[in-house]
């Protein structure tokens, strides 16, 4: 299996908690394998995630009724999603479905290679 890992850029590292830290660049490395269990452990009408570091994941989604400052709601309970105390690992549902299939069409191309 080849090896992938995914960057963000932020404004400013200092502002979030982080695996790795390099500069301003932040880097999130989930496998193949997790990143599918996500999508798969997915409750209906999740479209964010944020990972603790504890590996906690917790399912948000958008309340666009809710008054400001309160729109990212938790799946499970229905109660603010309060990204703000996150560590920094905040992923949307439908980029990780993107990055799974740009892993698995690598694995496929290495495959062609060997």
């Amino acid at each position: 299996m080849a090896a992938f890992t995914v960057v963000y850029i932020q404004l400013t590292a200092s502002q979030v908690g982080v695996r790795y830290q390099k500069r301003d660049l932040i880097v999130m490395s989930e496998s193949l394998e997790e990143l599918k269990a996500i999508i798969y452990n997915a409750p209906d009408g999740a479209t964010i995630i944020d990972i603790d570091d504890d590996g906690t994941v917790d399912f948000l989604y958008v309340d666009k009724k809710a008054d400001d400052g309160e729109k990212i709601r938790n799946c499970i309970n229905g109660d603010d999603g309060a990204i703000e105390f996150s560590d920094g690992n905040i992923r949307s549902l439908s980029d990780i479905k993107r990055i799974i299939e740009l892993m698995e069409s690598l694995d496929s191309v290495s495959e062609v290679f060997k």
